[in-house]
């Protein structure tokens, strides 16, 4: 009687604490960002709990490569490792409902794979799978102005030496032809004095 008694008992505490235990879930379960280098992209998930005052932390880990693992024990990379600087809260407190917002901003072009995961104090937890692709522009605007610039510059210099040196070559040309003609008139002259020195 009295082994039946202990597990009734042990029953209904089981049934309570069945009844009792904390239920969260979030939505959506995967969050896709698709842009640029550079660029903060964000999305926005919920949280519910049956819990008031509801504690809860979240952190983010990465695969190594990219790939579709589901197995959390394979995401053992940091986003800072990859060049993803990531940005939302890592501590909630809620009654209910939540909403927040999941930011990240990737310096290098490629694809990644995340999982952020959301623990309470004495659940489990749940997570949310990170699929992520950054391109990369090539072609920077600034440098582009910098170079048609600096060509434009060169341009207009070597236009100006060209344009400069023409003049100082005339003027050569009409000193050589001065130099020639007095060097003539002196040696004309030299002549002439020579023939009266004769006479």
């Amino acid at each position: 009687m009295k082994t039946k008694i202990f597990l009734i008992s042990v029953l209904i505490c089981t049934m309570l604490v069945s009844v009792s235990a904390v239920e969260m879930g979030v939505s959506p379960s995967t969050l896709s960002f698709s842009g640029k280098t550079g660029e903060q992209m964000c999305k926005t998930i919920t949280i519910t709990a049956n819990t008031p005052n509801f504690n809860l932390y979240a952190e983010d880990n990465w695969l190594p490569r990219f790939g579709n693992s589901k197995y959390l024990q394979d995401y053992t990379t940091t986003s800072t490792s990859l060049g993803i600087q990531m940005k939302y809260t890592k501590q909630l407190t809620f009654n209910d409902k939540i909403t927040t917002d999941i930011c990240l901003t990737g310096l290098k072009p490629g694809q990644y794979r995340g999982a952020l995961v959301l623990k309470g104090a004495a659940t489990a937890g749940v997570g949310v799978w990170l699929n992520v692709a950054l391109t990369g522009d090539n072609l920077q605007p600034a440098q582009t102005n910098k170079v048609v610039t600096t060509g434009s510059t060169v341009k207009s210099s070597a236009s100006r030496s060209s344009g400069s040196a023409f003049p100082l070559l005339i003027s050569f040309v009409v000193s050589l032809i001065a130099l020639i003609y007095l060097l003539s008139f002196n040696k004309k002259l030299r002549r002439e004095r020579e023939e009266k020195t004769d006479w």
